[in-house]
């Protein structure tokens, strides 16, 4: 199948465009960035949760695409409980850091955080039903499935660590990491995602 082009996938522009907007969003309300994180968080939430479902609806996989505790061909419960557990993990830290870090509620702009909140559901549905139909004639590579998400926890990652140890303002680090992020992972994802692999 021919593969797409990156300058015509609408799936990327509109990412581009919802961090352009973050980025001007932050820069006419910088007293808001605690909003920018938790849109993160819920996106990043929402990647995790519908990966979770895909790993158990999508039944057409690559059979060599994934290795779990040494053995081929787990089932998918396993992967995907241990996916849960883990990635959830993560949230749940990264969630009560946030708490911690913001001190109030009164910070947030709840109006931009529901309707990023939707905006966000509805991607997710969307992306869903596409690949769910496209795992009809594709096999599904679990490991992909599996191990890119965890590029969105990196910008979290640097973004506790970074401003402190290179004196660099946490939000210029966190959404020029999180634009990255979303773009390497969104292309990297629709390019793999349904191709068999080798790696184990």
């Amino acid at each position: 199948m021919q593969q797409k082009s990156i300058f015509s996938d609408w799936g990327l522009w509109l990412l581009l465009l919802f961090n352009g907007y973050a980025v001007y969003y932050y820069i006419n309300n910088p007293q808001t960035i605690f909003t920018i994180y938790i849109i993160f968080w819920i996106q990043s939430l929402f990647i995790g949760i519908f990966n979770v479902i895909g790993m158990l609806a999508f039944t057409n996989r690559a059979g060599s695409s994934f290795n779990f505790n040494g053995k081929q061909d787990n089932k998918p419960g396993c992967t995907a409980g241990f996916f849960l557990v883990h990635y959830g993990g993560f949230h749940l830290g990264y969630f009560v850091f946030l708490i911690v870090m913001m001190g109030s509620l009164r910070e947030l702009d709840f109006a931009f955080i529901q309707l990023s909140f939707w905006a966000i559901l509805v991607g997710c549905i969307m992306q869903f039903i596409q690949d769910k139909k496209r795992n009809a004639t594709q096999p599904v590579n679990i490991s992909v499935m599996f191990f890119l998400p965890y590029a969105r926890i990196l910008p979290m990652h640097l973004m506790i660590l970074a401003p402190a140890f290179l004196h660099i303002s946490a939000p210029v680090i966190f959404l020029s990491l999180k634009t990255f992020a979303d773009v390497i992972m969104h292309i990297v994802y629709r390019k793999y995602l349904f191709k068999e692999s080798s790696v184990v």
